[in-house]
């Protein structure tokens, strides 16, 4: 080989290690930038999750305050007047925007529940949500009902200073609620419930057709004990890093969780 063919072959050689070099610098470069991103957007997706409970939670109180202290529903929910109590219930839960709304007297038997119209005479004053306002304590908790999630608000009836029932309006955490969080933590946002020595399932998220992709990658993860870290989850083909948020109840008790995503390979595209 000439003398030309040798420049010619070293100049290539060193074009193509310095392109090589280049991009394997900018990978390196590109997928910190991404990470220390997503981890700056997942801490601040926590934040906003609790501005918003708490924000969401004030909201609910002062709606249900109003059918509380209706002298004409209190009047039906002394008499157990089912069939009045539920269409009070289902006229409010409609202005309210409730996915349900149910009743129970003084001592904590249910009177009418709008989500099971044919629901009566189930003592619920175990219940930690109905037990604190008959304790005469308002509460505004996370509440499961099997596999669902809900935010509710309990409020006292009263007449004078006697304990007529307890009001409560439940608000589901459903694909409205993960999508509203979405859009508002720029984060994919997935409700999960879990049971002692069972993995979590997925109650509902922002995924959409993506959900069953989670579920069958979240046996991989674990996710009990306290809030943790960020960590890696790979499904449906895009390697995602994710917090988990605890969803407690008033109590203490964990109830479930809320997984904040972000694609790594989203958050790379620009690069």
């Amino acid at each position: 080989m000439g003398l030309t063919g040798k420049i010619l072959l070293f100049t290539a050689a060193f074009v193509v290690a310095l392109l090589g070099g280049t991009l394997a610098f900018t990978t390196v470069q590109a997928d910190r930038l991404a990470r220390a991103t997503i981890d700056q957007g997942l801490r601040e997706a926590r934040d906003v999750w609790q501005t918003i409970q708490a924000d969401r939670f004030e909201k609910l109180r002062l709606g249900v305050r109003v059918l509380a202290s209706d002298p004409y529903f209190k009047a039906a929910l002394g008499e157990r007047d089912q069939a009045t109590t539920l269409d009070s219930l289902g006229e409010r839960g409609a202005d309210l925007g409730a996915s349900f709304m149910m009743a129970t007297d003084a001592a904590g038997a249910l009177v009418a529940r709008t989500d099971r119209p044919s629901a009566t005479g189930d003592d619920l004053s175990a219940d930690p949500l109905v037990g604190r306002v008959l304790e005469g304590e308002e509460s505004a908790t996370l509440w499961r009902q099997g596999d669902r999630l809900f935010r509710a608000v309990a409020v006292p009836m009263q007449t004078g200073p006697e304990l007529v029932g307890v009001l409560v309006a439940a608000y589901a955490l459903d694909e409205a609620a993960a999508a509203q969080a979405r859009r508002l933590t720029h984060s994919e946002i997935a409700f999960l419930v879990q049971d002692p020595g069972r993995s979590p399932r997925l109650s509902v998220s922002s995924l959409g057709p993506r959900e069953g992709a989670l579920q069958a990658a979240l046996g991989g993860i674990g996710l009990a004990g306290p809030e943790t870290a960020p960590f890696e989850l790979d499904f449906g083909g895009e390697r995602h890093i994710g917090v988990r948020i605890p969803l407690k109840s008033a109590e203490g008790a964990e109830i479930g969780s809320a997984l904040a995503l972000r694609s790594l390979s989203a958050e790379t595209a620009a690069f």
